[in-house]
C-alpha cells in the first residue's frame, strides 16, 4: 500500500505529471463523496448506471486528491469549471494545468504547471464494430492509408486506437472539443500536422505553436491512452504507473494490484 502523502509532489512541474487510475473493482462506497461539490453531487444522482457515477466519482476525487497534494492541503480548489467546450480547469489555481479521462474502468490523468496537457483513453475492443465510412469521418487521407494498409487485422485495431487516442488528446488539450473535424489534421511520430489549414481558421490556434506540441501514445494492458502536450514541457512522466496499477479508494490510498 502506498499512501499518497507519503509522495513529494509540488509544483512547478516543467514536465506532465501522469497518473494511471484503475476503478474497475471500486463499489460505490469505496469512493469519497465529500470530495465532490454540490453540482457534482447533482450531476452524479442523475446518472442511472452504477459504473458511470463509480467512473465519474473516483475521477472526480482522483483529480481532487492529486491537486491538493501538488498545491498543499490549505489550497482552495474552488469548483471545478469547463472552458466552451468542456475542457477543466480549477479557477483559483490556474498555474495547474490538468486533464483527465476516462473509460471502462481505467483513467488517466496529467497534471503541469508548464502548459496545457490533453489526455484520452480508450480499450483497443471498442474500434472493433467502427465501419470505415466512420473511420473516412475521422482520419486525415494519410492516416487513413497507414491504417488500413496492414495485413494484421489486430495490429490495425491498435493503430485505429493510436490514432484516436492522440487526436482527441490534442484536442483536448486545446480546448476545442469537436469544433475542429478530427481528419483536419493528423498525428505523425509525435508531431502534429494541419492537413486542412481552412478547418483552422476559425479555432484563435497558432499553427505554429500547434506543430510545436509534442503528442504521444502508450499500451497499458489492453487499452491505448495518449498525452498532449504544449511546446514548454519536457518529456512527460509517469507516476501511478511506475508502481503497478492502482486503485483510489475511500481510505485515501493507493492500492497496488
Amino acid at each position: 500500500m502506498y499512501s499518497l502523502s507519503d509522495r513529494k509532489l509540488k509544483v512547478p512541474l516543467q514536465e506532465p505529471d501522469i497518473w494511471l487510475v484503475d476503478f474497475s473493482l471500486l463499489d460505490e462506497g469505496d469512493i469519497d463523496h465529500s470530495l465532490l461539490d454540490i453540482h457534482e453531487v447533482h450531476r452524479l444522482g442523475r446518472m442511472k448506471r452504477p459504473a458511470d457515477r463509480i467512473a465519474f466519482a473516483s475521477m472526480r476525487a482522483a483529480v481532487k486528491t492529486l491537486a491538493k497534494q501538488y498545491l498543499g492541503q490549505e489550497a482552495r480548489l474552488g469548483d471545478m469549471q469547463f472552458c466552451r467546450h468542456g475542457k477543466p480547469f480549477f479557477p483559483q489555481t490556474p498555474q495547474l494545468h490538468f486533464n483527465l479521462s476516462h473509460s471502462h474502468g481505467r483513467g488517466v490523468i496529467a497534471f503541469s504547471s508548464a502548459g496545457p496537457v490533453g489526455v484520452d483513453i480508450e480499450p483497443v475492443a471498442r474500434f472493433q464494430s467502427l465501419s470505415s465510412s466512420f473511420w473516412r469521418t475521422v482520419l486525415a487521407p494519410s492516416e487513413l492509408y497507414e491504417a488500413s494498409s496492414s495485413c494484421d487485422y489486430a495490429q490495425s485495431l491498435v493503430q485505429w486506437a493510436d490514432i484516436w487516442v492522440q487526436k482527441e488528446a490534442v484536442l483536448k488539450m486545446l480546448g476545442l472539443g469537436l469544433a475542429v473535424p478530427m481528419k483536419s489534421f493528423e498525428v505523425t511520430e509525435g508531431h502534429i500536422i494541419i492537413a486542412v489549414p481552412e478547418a483552422w481558421q476559425n479555432s484563435q490556434i497558432n499553427q505554429n505553436y500547434l506543430s510545436a506540441c509534442g503528442v504521444q501514445s502508450f499500451a497499458w494492458d489492453d487499452y491505448r491512452w495518449a498525452l498532449c502536450f504544449s511546446p514548454d514541457s519536457a518529456s512527460p512522466k509517469l507516476r501511478g504507473a511506475l508502481r503497478g496499477n492502482f486503485n483510489l479508494r475511500k481510505d485515501g490510498a493507493i492500492l497496488a494490484n
